[in-house]
């Protein structure tokens, strides 16, 4: 560790504070919460002074870091910004005030963002039963920090935040791109001539339903490449032309393969709306395709057909043949009886070719956001490790993005 930084418990530079609130029953308190993982305060309902009373609820104001004893070892972690300054928050959420000398709030939170963090505080709950496990005020404060000067945390606070407002600012691109592709495509298909026909899918190709395999018949040397519905639905955007598992080659003969140019269709999902996500195979070689899905086989434009399960058309009939209440399904007979437009090939392959540039367009920048979110994991280690420095340039680099 480098000169002018320390390691401390954290009982020496937070105080806890508890801070019952003057029952005004006129006014109204938002209740806070917390999220797991990443972390962050969000406000649930709204409490009455009678409520908050009843309910034993303080008070937390701007700038107090807090967390959830219950929760603690999935990252459930916080700060009180201003937005937040008339919340109040349960016992179950200690308060800390963070001495301003020391510790700056927004260094003290980037600490509480790692999962190696996160592990070792899931190590030090204890608790009667596995499910109410805390981590209690004492081993809060006994936890080590290591603290850098107050201009030096200013630093790394302000290059993580820099870091964030980019992945900000992509997945807000990600999102409205991904919101826009459904307009293109209907778009696409409204300049259709009007004697476009609509066909069932049945007279357009066959369903196949896939064969059963589990994540245990998965290997870790090269096999028979494989699709799970559940990647269909994770992973896999309108192309597919690698898998992300192999089974082993051995089990071949049991399944029931895609071909390239075959739509691999989920045919379950949790819910509804989501029914029906399909991918279309362009690989070079057969893949097995697991039984919660079906095998499309047709006679499209390929890329073309994968589009085809996400218009309009199709998710408004396929709600009437969803099945079941937890986990909802289709049929291959029934995902048959579905119509849509079927243009001439020429507008098939132009309509496909277009919307496959915004998926690729798509999946750049989320590989973009990837690999921008790994580097902010490695670097965030590699600054509260106080083993490396923030160059000078540093400071002309912030200023020019500022």
């Amino acid at each position: 560790m480098r000169d002018g930084w320390e390691t401390v418990p954290l009982g020496q530079v937070t105080t806890q504070v508890i801070d019952p609130i003057p029952i005004a029953h006129d006014k109204t308190y938002s209740n806070l919460g917390l999220r797991m993982y990443a972390g962050g305060v969000f406000e649930r309902e709204a409490k009455s002074g009678a409520q908050i009373k009843a309910s034993r609820l303080f008070r937390v104001r701007s700038g107090q870091f807090i967390y959830n004893r219950l929760f603690a070892g999935g990252g459930s972690f916080g700060l009180v910004r201003p937005e937040h300054e008339h919340g109040v928050v349960s016992n179950e959420f200690p308060v800390f005030d963070l001495d301003p000398n020391r510790l700056l709030p927004e260094y003290l939170y980037l600490h509480f963002q790692q999962p190696s963090t996160w592990e070792t505080v899931a190590e030090q709950c204890i608790g009667t039963t596995q499910t109410r496990l805390r981590w209690k005020e004492d081993r809060f404060r006994a936890y080590p920090v290591a603290l850098p000067p107050l201009d030096e945390q200013r630093r790394i606070v302000d290059l993580i935040g820099a870091l964030d407002d980019t992945i900000a600012t992509l997945s807000d691109g990600i999102d409205k791109a991904g919101s826009a592709r459904g307009f293109l495509l209907q778009g696409l298909l409204h300049r259709l001539s009007s004697d476009t026909p609509s066909l069932p899918l049945g007279e357009l190709g066959e369903f196949t339903r896939g064969r059963r395999f589990t994540k245990a018949d998965y290997v870790e040397e090269a096999g028979l490449g494989c699709i799970h519905y559940g990647q269909v639905h994770t992973h896999f955007g309108s192309v597919a032309t690698e898998t992300l598992t192999f089974i082993p080659e051995t089990m071949k003969p049991r399944m029931r393969l895609a071909s390239p140019g075959d739509v691999v269709v989920a045919a379950t999902s949790e819910n509804a709306e989501d029914l029906g996500k399909a991918t279309v195979w362009m690989g070079n070689d057969e893949i097995a395709v697991h039984d919660d899905c079906q095998i499309f086989r047709h006679r499209l434009d390929p890329r073309f057909a994968s589009h085809l399960f996400a218009t309009e058309a199709f998710n408004r009939q396929k709600l009437q043949y969803a099945a079941g209440t937890k986990v909802t399904r289709i049929s291959g007979d029934n995902l048959a009886r579905i119509t849509v437009p079927v243009p001439d090939s020429t507008d098939q392959q132009r309509i496909g070719q277009t919307m496959s540039d915004l998926d690729d367009t798509l999946s750049a920048m989320r590989g973009s956001r990837s690999r921008l979110r790994s580097l902010r994991s490695n670097l965030l280690t590699a600054l509260l490790s106080g083993e490396h420095e923030i160059p000078e340039s540093y400071d002309e680099v912030m200023e020019a993005t500022a």
